[in-house]
């Protein structure tokens, strides 16, 4: 299970074993619900 914290203007994925590496903007929710993620290497995901 992870969880998104907020710092600045970005999310950033947590799990119990800390950061995953992923983040969001905040605000960056596509009109059709899909929320964008990136990684330290560009790979990108929706969440």
């Amino acid at each position: 299970m992870t969880t998104w914290q907020r710092i600045g203007n970005y999310e950033y994925e947590v799990s119990i074993s800390g950061y995953t590496g992923w983040y969001r903007c905040i605000g960056g929710k596509l009109a059709d619900g899909r929320w964008p993620a990136w990684n330290k290497q560009g790979e990108r995901r929706y969440v």
